[in-house]
């Protein structure tokens, strides 16, 4: 096997990571030959930044074996964003029933009525892309009607993302770039939707059921940057910047640069709702 040396590993877990965060960060449902070309560009990055491994370790010269090996970290890059979205979905979506609530409802907090709540919760947030909107890092000022600036979107990709990310790979992601964002949103739609009903069902975050809303997603953020360009770009700089806030400074970062993130408060600050993304219905799978 071309993988069984320590050396071989070694080169082989530095293509693989490369690999997974091209996933998340590029194109999170690639076709074959893009799976192909993205395999090779991980082999090529790991023979930079492991040039002595790649000349002198055996097992690591290129081979269409390299590109399954490489490539059989997507279905995990996916389900790991996948299951941090379905352990966030229901606080950060207040899907449970509330006491206030259940009082006025005949019989109280019963389950029938936790789950009458929790599907009408998700039908209304379905509508009108309530799911998408929100406000990142506690600012207030309008910012509820921004698309794609839920809070859970910065917690997911800070999670699943930022904060296992090395120190040239954080830097790719300044701004975040919109795959990932694309990816993250798909993720969190299938954990809602697996509320539906009120009681939650899993539902396989497989390439065939959530290939089609990825594209669709990561279609309309795109005609945002083209239509929305500032709102787009500082939204993608707060998706940063949340992760940074929530995680230690690098060992190598200059300190000056922490006050950069002292003025968030007044990001998006002057962005009223009737700029916002025109045009964005609810996605539907």
């Amino acid at each position: 096997m071309f993988w069984h040396t320590p050396h071989s590993r070694e080169f082989h877990r530095w293509a693989k990571i490369d690999y997974s965060f091209k996933i998340a960060t590029e194109n999170a449902y690639p076709t074959a030959q893009e799976r192909l070309l993205m395999a090779r560009s991980a082999y090529d990055s790991a023979a930079a930044a492991l040039p002595e491994l790649a000349e002198n370790a055996s097992g690591v010269a290129w081979s269409i074996e390299k590109m399954r090996l490489y490539t059989d970290t997507a279905w995990v890059r996916r389900g790991v964003v996948k299951a941090c979205a379905s352990s966030l979905v229901y606080s950060a979506y207040r899907l449970a029933l509330t006491p206030a609530i259940a009082g006025q409802m005949p019989g109280g907090a019963t389950q029938n009525n936790q789950a009458a709540f929790t599907s009408e919760r998700v039908s209304y947030l379905f509508t009108d892309g309530h799911w998408l909107r929100g406000r990142l890092n506690g600012i207030h000022v309008k910012t509820t009607s921004m698309l794609y600036a839920h809070p859970i979107f910065g917690d997911v990709i800070e999670e699943t993302l930022y904060r296992p990310a090395t120190s040239l790979q954080r830097a790719k992601l300044c701004p975040m770039p919109i795959p990932a964002l694309a990816l993250v949103a798909t993720a969190v739609q299938c954990a809602l939707e697996e509320h539906a009903s009120g009681y939650r069902k899993r539902i396989p975050f497989t390439e065939e059921s959530y290939r089609r809303i990825y594209s669709v997603h990561l279609k309309r953020l795109n005609r945002a940057m083209i239509t929305h360009r500032h709102h787009m770009t500082e939204l993608l700089q707060m998706l940063y910047e949340h992760c940074v806030t929530r995680n230690e400074p690098l060992p190598n970062q200059n300190p000056r640069e922490e006050d950069e993130f002292d003025d968030l408060d007044v990001l998006l600050s002057d962005h009223g709702a009737s700029e916002d993304f025109d045009g964005f219905e609810v996605i539907n799978s």
